[in-house]
């Protein structure tokens, strides 16, 4: 991820506001409420990010070990790769099709 996105989660995603520790009691999770879909961009074809495992790592880091870690759901990564100008037609549909299908829920 670029460094200002990782600089911003490192000082959103902090003790007392993502999660408490205590050595007595390890973690409490607070964002349990949280639901998290990644959405990438990429620069190369499917098949490198496959054959690298790029996604798993995606998935492990950001997924599991910033959201799940803070009680959130992790709900998978979907990466978008924008080759030519068919492929990104396709990448934009699809991300519009995530957005139509996310569900805000509010409190009143």
């Amino acid at each position: 991820m670029p460094a200002i996105l990782k600089g911003w989660i490192d000082r959103v995603f902090t003790h007392g506001w993502a999660y408490l520790y205590s050595t007595e009691g390890g973690t409490t999770r607070l964002l349990t409420k949280m639901k998290v879909k990644v959405i990438g961009i990429g620069g190369a074809h499917r098949r490198t990010y496959e054959r690298h495992e790029y996604i798993n790592a995606i998935n492990k880091q950001i997924g599991e070990g910033i959201f799940e870690y803070c009680g959130g759901t992790f709900l998978g990564t979907e990466l978008i790769i924008p080759i030519n100008e068919q492929s990104q037609n396709a990448g934009l549909d699809r991300v519009f099709e995530i957005g139509c299908n996310l569900r805000f829920e509010t409190r009143i």
